[in-house]
């Protein structure tokens, strides 16, 4: 059990985020594994771009 702790520990913010946004299960079709990886790369963009904004309206009020 612990050899599974440490994997989970190893994963990277990005595979943990990609897992738990939209989970892709084995079973699934590949017009919902393409459906579901799609719509992560749309939630990524839209929250890089949101954190681009806050930063440089932080940056403009400084």
């Amino acid at each position: 059990m612990s050899n599974s702790a440490t994997q989970e520990e190893k994963q990277s913010l990005y595979r943990k985020l990609r897992i738990t946004v939209f989970p892709v299960k084995p079973g699934d079709p590949s017009l919902v594994r393409l459906g579901k990886n799609t719509g992560f790369i749309v939630f990524f963009v839209v929250a890089a771009l949101v954190s681009v904004a806050l930063l440089v309206s932080v940056i403009l009020v400084l």
